[in-house]
């Protein structure tokens, strides 16, 4: 019953990191592509957000590793959850 207990509760915390780093992921981008097109520095429409963003703001580049960082934590973090439940 105990390990049932600590399995369910890893489980949620889970899902809870895994809800964070996708919230803070779409923000991100929201952030990224409003800028893109605020500064018109958009480029084609086969391109990545991510590629022009990396172009047209070189400095920012913590910004992009983050946004990494997260879509890696929410797969992590998700699978973490499932193969738990």
């Amino acid at each position: 019953m105990n390990t049932q207990l600590i399995r369910q509760l890893l489980s949620t915390i889970s899902f809870i990191l895994c809800g964070i780093c996708f919230i803070v992921a779409v923000v991100i981008r929201f952030y990224i592509y409003n800028r893109l097109i605020e500064d018109g520095t958009m480029g084609k429409w086969w391109m990545s957000v991510e590629w022009d963003y990396m172009k047209a703001y070189p400095e920012d580049i913590r910004i992009l590793v983050i946004y990494i960082l997260c879509c890696i934590g929410f797969l992590l973090f998700l699978g973490i959850g499932g193969a738990l439940q």
